[in-house]
């Protein structure tokens, strides 16, 4: 009687029919059914199950009768007679008896313990959905940066090296040291259109948005043997099966942080990529034959 929940024996005969041997008090607490009613009464159990939740009771307790295993089962029960909501936990052991199965265990409130863990798994969703908004607002902020950098100084740029230009040519063969000085501005122009062209790159590359993920994980690669010159060997295949623009980006700011790691720390000579865009998923890879976590 003084058990934290409700210890019973349940009863199944090989016709079906259900009853309950032994019901402790803990039955009234919990169920909102006196013992004594349950036990003249048994199908009152199956009433106060939730619709959502009765097949699986159903399964488990025939899988527990067939194979004789021990019942772990999670769910929801109305109780009487206000029809409140509680999470129950059943645990019990089945024997073969004359009659058919009998089960003897435990009936626990779980309520408290349940409620928590959908809070928590609600919370975790509420963060994925918020940290997805963040990563698509980032991207978009970077996309609009990389536009106007692409279209503001890019055409400012030109506009410079275009009057440079026209000064070069109306200085020419006038004074040597204007135009050496002329050059070294040309030169510092062309420079400021790489780091621009760079920055763009970094910020949103233009091959994804116009070739695929594929091509811009290749032309990465390229860019990396280039700068860093470590080889970047890349393996791969393009069925032209779309990909969903938030996959990809995700993939391709994954492999550029890989490829950032990777020169940062591996101390590597050689890099393998590999991409797959197949029908029904994308898989990407990169090794290094570097020192590794230590």
């Amino acid at each position: 009687s003084n058990l934290p929940g409700m210890a019973s024996q349940l009863a199944e005969t090989v016709s079906g029919d259900i009853s309950f041997p032994f019901i402790s008090e803990g039955c009234q607490e919990l169920l909102g059914i006196p013992a004594h009613e349950l036990a003249r009464n048994p199908t009152l159990f199956h009433s106060i199950l939730h619709p959502a939740d009765i097949n699986s009771y159903r399964i488990e307790m025939q899988n527990s009768a067939r194979n004789l295993t021990f019942v772990y089962w999670e769910g929801r029960i109305k109780t009487l007679p206000e029809g409140d909501i509680k999470w129950v936990s059943l645990r019990c052991r089945p024997r073969k008896m004359h009659i058919g199965i009998q089960w003897e265990g435990m009936m626990l409130n779980i309520s408290e313990r349940k409620l928590a863990e959908i809070e928590i798994i609600n919370s975790q969703e509420h963060l994925r959905e918020l940290s997805a908004h963040i990563q698509d607002v980032r991207e978009e902020e970077r996309l609009s940066l990389a536009r106007e950098v692409h279209d503001d100084m890019g055409s400012m740029l030109t506009a410079i090296k275009m009057d440079i230009a026209w000064v070069a040519k109306h200085l020419q063969n006038v004074n040597p040291a204007l135009t050496e000085k002329i050059n070294d501005i040309d030169n510092l122009v062309n420079k400021c259109a790489v780091a621009a062209g760079n920055i763009c790159s970094n910020l949103r590359p233009s091959a994804l948005d116009s070739f695929g993920i594929v091509a811009a994980i290749e032309i990465e690669a390229h860019d990396f043997e280039r700068r860093t010159g470590i080889p970047c060997l890349v393996d791969s295949n393009d069925e032209a099966t779309p990909v969903d623009p938030n996959i990809a980006i995700t993939l391709f700011r994954i492999f550029q942080e890989a490829l950032n790691n990777i020169m940062k720390h591996a101390h590597a000579t050689e890099v393998v990529v590999s991409i797959y865009n197949r029908q029904k998923n994308i898989t990407l890879t990169v090794k290094d034959n570097g020192y590794g976590f230590k």
